[in-house]
């Protein structure tokens, strides 16, 4: 976008980018600020005035917040969720903690219980299993475990 303010006598034309407000206060030109910071100190500043925080902007899959405003925006989310009736504060008091904390308020529904399934666990699986039973991989191991059986003894470690 190029400022629409420049004089054409110029020589130097450049494009420089810029933010307008669409909808000005009535009877007040619309305000204008050259940098993203500009328009957040201007967002911040518009959010104060009506007593609430600025809480930034979603963009595809985050919430941009600048870093000084993260605990004002939490906090006000928060307390939108505690007069939801979403969240319960829990008082230092309550909790032994040194500041409040916050559960979710959930919310149960009476109506007819699940039903209980009684789960019957198969008896054990013997221990001993017949030598037909067992893969190539099992009777390795088994032959294995028994030579090493063979060795500690030998050693006088079995």
């Amino acid at each position: 976008m190029t400022d629409p303010l420049a004089s054409p006598d110029i020589a130097h034309c450049y494009s420089r980018f810029f933010w307008v407000e669409t909808s000005p206060l009535e009877g007040t030109d619309p305000r204008r600020v050259t940098s993203r910071s500009e328009l957040e100190d201007l967002l911040e500043a518009d959010a104060a005035a009506e007593g609430r925080v600025w809480l930034g902007q979603l963009v595809k899959d985050g919430w941009e917040l600048r870093s000084r405003a993260v605990n004002r925006a939490l906090t006000q989310i928060i307390s939108g969720l505690v007069v939801l009736g979403l969240v319960k504060a829990v008082t230092p008091e309550k909790s032994g903690k040194t500041a409040t904390c916050y559960i979710a308020a959930n919310k149960y529904a009476t109506g007819v219980p699940f039903p209980k399934i009684k789960v019957t666990r198969p008896n054990a699986a013997p221990e001993v299993q017949e030598e037909e039973e067992l893969c190539d991989l099992e009777k390795e191991r088994l032959a294995n475990m028994k030579r090493n059986q063979e060795l500690l003894r030998q050693l006088g470690l079995a």
